[in-house]
């Protein structure tokens, strides 16, 4: 897994941040509940970017992200959540078994740090952290694969919802159109004001977000 080039990376955050800018702009959210989304999103892509770290407890951001795998499920699985439930957004839907198979945190350290195969996490050169990285993403790829998903169809359940635009390209918000049809339709009714007054504020926001090229990322 290569790493992008300080430039690209820089490119990509700010983005990211336009996209955050331009979205926080539309009415249809509090600027604490668009705070939250624009979280949401950067933890998403941090904990891609550094899951050497995110599941390393001798690292910072193990304590930040608070992704501990024998805590998780799937009403609670990380601080990433807590921010939905705090802002008043609508919940988000993690499969059932997005959690079955996934090794506690003793295993993950014990297999993967507290060896002699790396080294120390701070001593690694690229070509041991790219090694330490595709090891974990193999262990815990399915978990992976399945909480990155909940978030994107959250986010385009958001976007849906809001006439927003967070979400990435691939999202889908199917499943929640076929169990939330009570919560949607209630939202829509308490909105519409806000998108009526303002719909031609919406419009061009959308379209700005539109028109904003968005950089190419495979992260598994």
């Amino acid at each position: 897994m290569a790493y992008f080039s300080k430039e690209a990376y820089e490119g990509k955050e700010r983005w990211a941040e336009h996209r955050a800018y331009l979205n926080s702009l539309i009415p249809t959210l509090t600027a604490e509940q668009h705070d939250a989304l624009e979280e949401i999103c950067i933890t998403r892509h941090r904990l891609h970017t550094t899951i050497e770290r995110a599941f390393n407890p001798e690292s910072n951001e193990f304590n930040e992200f608070n992704f501990y795998p024998a805590e998780w499920d799937a009403d609670n699985c990380c601080r990433l959540f807590e921010l939905i439930e705090q802002t008043g957004l609508p919940k988000i839907i993690i499969e059932e078994r997005t959690f079955d198979n996934c090794p506690d945190e003793t295993t993950i350290y014990k297999e993967l740090y507290d060896t002699d195969k790396y080294g120390k996490l701070d001593d690694l050169d690229d070509d041991a952290r790219d090694a330490l990285r595709d090891d974990l993403i193999q262990i815990l790829s399915s978990t992976l694969e399945r909480l990155d998903r909940a978030v994107r169809n959250y986010l385009s359940y958001i976007d849906f919802l809001f006439e927003t635009d967070y979400a990435p390209e691939g999202s889908s918000y199917g499943h929640y159109e076929t169990v939330r049809t009570k919560e949607i339709e209630e939202i829509r009714e308490k909105i519409k004001p806000v998108i009526e007054a303002n719909k031609e504020k919406i419009k061009e926001i959308k379209e700005e977000l539109k028109n904003h090229m968005k950089p190419k990322t495979n992260y598994y």
